[in-house]
C-alpha cells in the first residue's frame, strides 16, 4: 500500500495464485494450460491477473471449459467473482 497526500492507495492485487488454485481444483494440471491460453488470447499476463482482468478472463475460461460440463464452468466463474467481492471489501476497509 502506498500513501498519496496521507491517503492510503492500494496497489493492484495479483490474483494469479488464487485463480490457478481455482482452475487446478476443477481441471487438475490442465487448468494451467487453460489459464495460459485464455490469458494469451486476451492479452493478460498469466502471472499478474488483477480484478480488472477477472470478468473477461472468467467468461473466456467458462466458454473454453464447456466440454467439461456446465457445473465446472459455473463454479469457476462464481469462485473468480468471489475474488472481486473480497477485494472490494478489503479496499473499503482500508479507505475507512
Amino acid at each position: 500500500m502506498n500513501l498519496i497526500n496521507n491517503t492510503p492507495i492500494m496497489e493492484p492485487r495479483n490474483f494469479s495464485l488464487e485463480i490457478h488454485k481455482i482452475m487446478e481444483s476443477e481441471l487438475g494440471e490442465m487448468g494451467e494450460f487453460f489459464i495460459k491460453k485464455q490469458c494469451m488470447e486476451l492479452g493478460i499476463m498469466p502471472d499478474f491477473i488483477t480484478t480488472r482482468d477477472i470478468p473477461k478472463l472468467s467468461q473466456a475460461l467458462s466458454e473454453a471449459m464447456e466440454d467439461f460440463g456446465r457445473d465446472k464452468s459455473t463454479r469457476v466463474v462464481r469462485d473468480m467473482h468471489k475474488l472481486i467481492r473480497s477485494e472490494k471489501v478489503m479496499r473499503a476497509q482500508v479507505e475507512e
